[in-house]
């Protein structure tokens, strides 16, 4: 999954994640807070368009109403967010995932009916560290025994330690940084599949 942040990239938005659906990125999470209702609008349906291309999957960003408008796949709430069943309600089989930043909160999402949950941090990331220390690879275990749901690793994931979220119990991927920086994204996204 990429997460996109507009402000760690050197290239129009649409541009990088254009390269990443090319280069086999399955999910998208378009996560562009600082943006405005319009301008959230309009880069979601450009994003839906390349999605769509690609065979992709365009998830929004605690915006039900901007993934309603624009017809992604689905949204994705923070931890704080609205319940999972309003969102699915609104949604009506589209996907609904939900940040957790603890094996209770993963639980309870989980328990809430949520398609997924993205966990972490997993290892230290620069962007997290206010938030405290990284939640670790035996967390990352712990929670994926106890749900049902598919469960995300997040934070500070780079090629080279992607195998380990996996062999914890991870469903899938999901990063900010090592994707949104990175100077040839074909051969960093090559290097991650290279260690599932």
């Amino acid at each position: 999954m990429l997460i996109t942040d507009s402000n760690q990239c050197d290239e129009p938005l649409s541009e990088r994640v254009a390269k990443a659906c090319s280069a086999s990125i399955g999910l998208v999470q378009l996560r562009e807070k600082h943006l405005s209702a319009k301008e959230l609008f309009d880069l979601a349906n450009q994003l839906r368009a390349i999605n769509h291309t690609y065979g992709s999957t365009l998830i929004i960003n605690d915006r039900v109403d901007i993934a309603l408008m624009t017809e992604a796949d689905g949204v994705h709430l923070p931890e704080s967010g609205i319940p999972i069943q309003v969102a699915k309600h609104w949604l009506n089989r589209k996907y609904v995932g939900k940040s957790v930043h603890s094996i209770q909160a993963g639980i309870e999402a989980s328990n809430q009916g949520a398609d997924y949950i993205l966990f972490g941090p997993i290892f230290d990331t620069p962007s997290k560290r206010p938030f405290g220390a990284p939640q670790g690879l035996e967390k990352l275990k712990e929670l994926c025994q106890h749900v049902s749901c598919p469960v995300f690793a997040v934070g500070g994931l780079t090629p080279e330690n992607a195998k380990e979220c996996l062999n914890a119990g991870a469903y899938g991927l999901a990063a900010i940084g090592a994707l949104m920086l990175a100077d040839d994204l074909h051969k960093t996204v090559r290097n991650f599949y290279k260690n599932f």
